[in-house]
C-alpha cells in the first residue's frame, strides 16, 4: 500500500458543518473520525499536507480552523475499537 494516512484536526462549529465535512471526499475515501474534531484521511502517495488543507478549505473557507499532520512511523493512540481498528489497519 502507497498510500500516506493524514490526521486532520478540524474545528466544526455546527452539526450541519459535521455532517458536510464527513461526507466529503477528501483523498481517496470519505474521513473517518477518530476522535470529535480530529480525522484520518487516505490519500493518494503523491499528497502533501498543504494540498489536503487546500482542499479542505475549498470546501469550508479560508475561515476554516484546521491541522494537517502526515502519519509516520512513530504513532500511538488509545482509541474506542472501531477507531483502533480503523489505525492499525491504515497506518
Amino acid at each position: 500500500m502507497n498510500d500516506k494516512i493524514f490526521i486532520v484536526c478540524i474545528e466544526l462549529n455546527t452539526k450541519s458543518a459535521i455532517m458536510r465535512f464527513e461526507n466529503s471526499l477528501i483523498g481517496k475515501d470519505m474521513p473517518f473520525k477518530i476522535i470529535e474534531g480530529s480525522y484520518g484521511i487516505r490519500a493518494d502517495y503523491t499528497a502533501t499536507s498543504s494540498m489536503i488543507r487546500d482542499i479542505i478549505t475549498s470546501i469550508f473557507g479560508n475561515q476554516c480552523v484546521t491541522m494537517v499532520l502526515k502519519a509516520g512511523l512513530d504513532v500511538s493512540w488509545k482509541l474506542l475499537p472501531e477507531a483502533e481498528a480503523w489505525m492499525k489497519e491504515n497506518l
